[in-house]
């Protein structure tokens, strides 16, 4: 098989692997200078990978990186009083800034993190997740207080994660400034 030589492109935000798994992205000629970019790689089963690089003359060989294999984080979503099973809870992971993949808030698709529902019996599946690092771990579903878990070590997830919500009381009313407006 022969290989490609890499090709300059227009810059983008999202570019596919060809059937060769060769990618290329940049900057064109006219618009080679000296900056920042960042560097995304998702893909599903797989760790999300980036990397914030400095591109120098317009062009940038960042070599081969192999994808670690992913985790999928499992757990239930429930009633804390009866224990009963939460549908359409939500459950939101976002990786901590002090990771090593602190790039990827701002990686399409991963703005907020990673959201899923939960099913009608509570269930959920989250993923795919780095299978190290921190995360935070926030579960909300109507009429119940949110509930955020800091600082979970992915590597020692437990094999299901448990929210249990405690019901919630809607507030109404009106915001007013120091002038009654």
């Amino acid at each position: 098989m022969k290989a490609q030589r890499p090709q300059r492109i227009a810059a983008v935000r999202y570019k596919s692997t060809n059937d060769m798994g060769i990618h290329t992205s940049g900057e064109s000629e006219e618009r080679a200078n000296d900056r920042d970019a960042e560097l995304w790689a998702l893909h599903p089963g797989h760790a999300d990978w980036s990397r914030v690089v400095e591109v120098r003359g317009g062009w940038l060989d960042i070599g081969v990186h192999r994808l670690a294999p992913a985790q999928t984080l499992r757990g239930a979503v429930l009633a804390d009083a009866e224990g009963a099973p939460l549908a359409a809870a939500t459950v939101r992971v976002a990786m901590l800034r002090s990771t090593a993949d602190r790039a990827l808030s701002r990686a399409p698709g991963r703005e907020d993190g990673l959201a899923t529902q939960t099913d009608a019996e509570g269930r959920f599946e989250l993923g795919p997740l780095p299978q190290q690092g921190f995360a935070t771990l926030t579960a909300v579903a109507p009429g119940f207080l949110r509930e955020i878990r800091q600082r979970v070590d992915l590597a020692a997830s437990p094999d299901a994660i448990t929210f249990r919500l405690r019901p919630g009381t809607a507030i109404e009313g009106v915001v007013r400034d120091d002038h009654g407006g």
